[in-house]
């Protein structure tokens, strides 16, 4: 499946590439986080939905899901940590959930619109293989007949007539060489479009919709409500997009405070990808990157984008000299274990060669958490290391990144706690044109 989406990864990254243009040419710096958030949203709902929304296009460094879904964490994170503000939640984000739900339904909208296309030209290519069948089957059958009286003496005549019936015939059909020409035209591009449709790889929420009845009556197991399949398209969504955006504003901080290393992820990527920037690199490309990945590992093991995740013990767990009882609800702290001195010696300094796999089998396959473990890890893991490395290696290519004013290390990165890491102003960089841009 991640193979079929390169090149939307690749297109979609083009076009934050081009987005990116302005600022390059100004020297200004600006917010790592700008334009990348866009276009990660853009990313996810053309390759999980497969709906083309120009969501980049239409929208400048700023979309209203995007803002919706972080007022919300927000105010979800601010009721945990203060439960004098346990009241009155739910009028404070109603305005952000009418604004989430009216994204998602617009989604739901386009793909159902597609589906309706899609069926009504199933249906003339039907109707039109059947006329087809019909019309070889009555030809056959008159040449069967024909053949049952080649000795007989009126076989002139009768060749005659059948010849004028299917003459009369093929003329009410075929009746100019101008239209025939479009017949065939026009069957061809159905046959083309039948064969898409065939081969395209159905969005998950299709599949649903072709396979499930999705109305209001859940009397039947198969049946979902349209309520439960926009919750669960905006829960894709939100993990989706927001992790790998955050991730990606990081990285580039990193890369601007670290050129030494940016240098070589740069000379790897032409090496490995070549250097145009036409060309999308190949899924073998992305995986032979060694140093962009351990480039991007080193990025979340610093700053992690899920920094706790909650969990539920099914049994009694020994943990430090404590209990903890079955059921119990407890919460892991990634960003904490990921800053262990025991774990990762010089936890705060950044350095990729700690991926390398020889320090990798010296280290406790537990110690590094990104995507969390076990039966409940992150099912987009490697979906958002290769949208990573597409867009990183396409930017990459056409820009070096610089520090801004005021992030120059490590520690100027700005951020706060929450459902997620939060990026706050100060994460500044400059681009630097590395060829001239083809606009």
């Amino acid at each position: 499946m991640l193979k079929g989406q390169i090149e939307i990864f690749f297109d979609e990254a083009n076009i934050l590439a081009d987005k990116m243009f302005p600022m390059a040419k100004s020297g200004n710096a600006f917010e790592s986080s700008c334009c990348v958030d866009v276009a990660a949203l853009s990313t996810l709902v053309r390759t999980v939905f497969g709906v083309d929304l120009a969501i980049q296009k239409h929208h400048g460094m700023e979309h209203p899901y995007i803002q919706a879904v972080e007022t919300s964490f927000q105010i979800f994170t601010r009721r945990i940590c203060k439960p004098w503000l346990f009241f009155g939640h739910k009028e404070r984000l109603r305005e952000h959930q009418t604004t989430q739900k009216q994204f998602i339904e617009d989604i739901l909208n386009e793909i159902k619109r597609r589906m309706a296309i899609e069926t009504d030209l199933d249906t003339d290519i039907n109707l039109n293989r059947h006329q087809e069948k019909t019309m070889n089957e009555e030809v056959i059958g008159k040449n069967t007949k024909f053949s049952q009286h080649d000795n007989d003496k009126t076989c002139e005549r009768k060749k005659g007539e059948i010849s004028k019936d299917l003459y009369e015939e093929m003329h009410s059909d075929m009746s100019n060489t101008n239209e025939n020409n479009e017949m065939r035209t026009t069957n061809n591009e159905i046959s083309n479009e039948d064969e898409q449709i065939n081969q395209r790889k159905l969005s998950f929420v299709e599949r649903i919709l072709r396979g499930h009845r999705v109305d209001g009556n859940t009397d039947t197991a198969t049946n979902i409500t349209e309520k439960r399949l926009r919750q669960e398209m905006n829960g894709i969504t939100t993990a989706g997009f927001d992790t790998v955006k955050i991730t990606m504003a990081i990285i580039l901080n990193m890369l601007a405070i670290h050129p030494e290393i940016q240098d070589k992820v740069y000379n790897e990527i032409l090496t490995v990808c070549g250097d145009r920037n036409d060309t999308a690199p190949t899924y073998d490309q992305l995986l032979s990157c060694d140093l962009l990945t351990r480039v991007i590992k080193e990025t979340v093991r610093m700053f992690p984008a899920a920094s706790f995740i909650a969990r539920s013990s099914p049994h009694d767990i020994q943990c430090g000299g404590y209990t903890l009882p079955a059921g119990a609800s407890f919460v892991v702290f990634i960003y904490g274990i990921h800053r262990d001195p025991q774990l990762w010696p010089n936890p705060h300094q950044f350095d990729p060669d700690r991926f390398l796999p020889a320090a990798t089998v010296q280290r406790n396959p537990h110690a590094f958490l990104p995507f969390s473990l076990g039966a409940r890890n992150c099912i987009g893991y490697k979906y958002a290391m290769i949208y990573l490395k597409t867009t990183l290696s396409t930017v990459l290519r056409r820009y070096r990144v610089l520090p801004g004013d005021r992030c120059r290390t490590e520690a100027d990165i700005r951020f706060e706690f929450g459902f997620t890491l939060r990026l706050l102003p100060g994460n500044d960089i400059r681009l630097e044109m590395r060829r001239p841009s083809p606009l």
